[in-house]
């Protein structure tokens, strides 16, 4: 975890830097690129922070074996997903890879928390596929669950990396720049299992990996 604090705020200290010490000599859109640099830095830093915070919340609440309670009145969710997936995808710089079929349905659950699978199912789709190739997300009512997946041409990973997979897993490390701390993947994980779903991962190396979560539904929390 230092690691991953350390080197976005390595990027915000370092531009910071050099419109400090340089600013006077600078045009004004090289300000504007560093800033850039800058912001995209804090917001990398703020995103590992939440999600750090968050992965702790959940587990500190499984060690006492507590469950995420349906909410009272069920919700659309469609406008959630693609407004979330949208947005990951803008921040890849790859809007025309998102493929998206995602049923219109209500349920009753937490729409933080299907916005916050969703959004990191496709930001981990994002960061294992190459520019160009399709990450598609799928959202569909199944006997008694609803099922988001997400699925990449990318690298792909082993059974063992699979079985493998932990908060803080990062595959590949010595041969891809990977940026994360690995926990989006943990959280999806426990976000489901909290909410008496499942978790999966299919992949096969070199071809493609699609990461799905199930999300179970009752009489009162869907329609």
């Amino acid at each position: 975890m230092p690691h991953e604090f350390l080197t976005p705020l390595n990027g915000i200290l370092g531009f910071s830097s050099i419109l400090v010490d340089e600013g006077a000599a600078l045009t004004g859109a090289e300000v504007q690129e560093f800033g850039g640099y800058i912001r995209e830095s804090a917001v990398r830093l703020q995103h590992i922070t939440q999600n750090f915070l968050l992965y702790t919340q959940l587990e500190l609440a499984a060690s006492q074996n507590q469950k995420l309670a349906p909410t009272g009145e069920p919700l659309p969710i469609l406008e959630r997903i693609t407004s979330i997936t949208r947005k990951k995808a803008r921040e890849a710089k790859r809007d025309a890879d998102l493929q998206l079929s995602v049923e219109d349905i209500s349920l009753g659950i937490d729409p933080t928390h299907i916005e916050k699978i969703a959004e990191e199912l496709t930001d981990n789709a994002f960061k294992f596929s190459e520019p160009g190739s399709p990450v598609t997300v799928r959202g569909s009512r199944q006997p008694g669950h609803f099922l988001v997946s997400v699925t990449n041409l990318g690298r792909g990973l082993s059974a063992e990396e699979i079985a493998g997979l932990g908060a803080h897993s990062q595959f590949h490390r010595k041969k891809y720049e990977q940026q994360g701390s690995g926990l989006g993947l943990a959280i999806a994980r426990r976000l489901s299992e909290m909410h008496g779903g499942a978790f999966r991962i299919e992949s096969t190396p070199g071809l493609h990996t699609t990461v799905s979560v199930q999300i179970p539904l009752a009489d009162s929390t869907s329609k």
